[in-house]
């Protein structure tokens, strides 16, 4: 009897070790969860590189049938000073998902060819937005300037460092047989606008 006795105080002993073990982790993974919800809370950061664009929307639009949806565009406006320009062919490397899913001769040797390059910044900003634009960018583009409340057309050669410029471009949300500056529909740039 003496040898079941020592044999069950051992199982309860090792039961009530697990036991202990189980609660103090428990309360241990709760304190940590706690802990981090409240840094969530406390210190949210805003990345710069957040989109700005309501997300919700686009998802909004995506869900409605392609039966019902007859027309959907876009149109942006960008402001800015120029910054650089460049008016020669460049060219810089592309993502090969990106490569896998366009067409064009504007794609080389996994490459991205660019006839102009116009880098423009708002403000005090440090960040810039390139413009890399391509032949049928160039083709669609209509570039003018505004002096005195009326707007004449220019050439794009006339655009300097220095000068500021608006950018309007309308896309076409529906067409997936095109990439990039292929779904636009208008382009336009406006010297001396603001």
């Amino acid at each position: 009897m003496r040898g079941i006795s020592k044999i069950l105080l051992f199982f309860f002993t090792i039961f009530l070790l697990v036991i202990i073990t189980e609660v103090c982790i428990y309360f241990f993974l709760q304190k940590y969860s706690v802990s981090i919800k409240e840094i969530v809370q406390i210190a949210p950061v805003k990345s710069k590189t957040e989109s700005l664009i309501n997300e919700e929307i686009l998802n909004g639009i995506k869900m409605i049938s392609n039966v019902s949806l007859v027309s959907s565009t876009i149109q942006n406006k960008y402001q800015g000073k120029v910054v650089y320009i460049k008016f020669s062919q460049g060219k810089f490397p592309i993502n090969k998902a990106i490569l896998n899913k366009v067409k064009g001769n504007y794609f080389k040797d996994g490459f991205y060819v660019y006839e102009v390059l116009v880098k423009i910044k708002q403000g005090q900003d440090l960040e810039t937005l390139n413009f890399y634009w391509n032949k049928i960018a160039l083709d669609k583009m209509k570039v003018s300037e505004k002096r005195d409340g009326v707007t004449k057309p220019i050439k794009l050669t006339d655009i300097k460092i220095g000068d500021s410029i608006s950018i309007y471009e309308t896309m076409n949300l529906i067409d997936k047989n095109c990439y990039g500056y292929e779904c636009l529909q208008e382009y336009s740039l406006v010297k001396n606008e603001f």
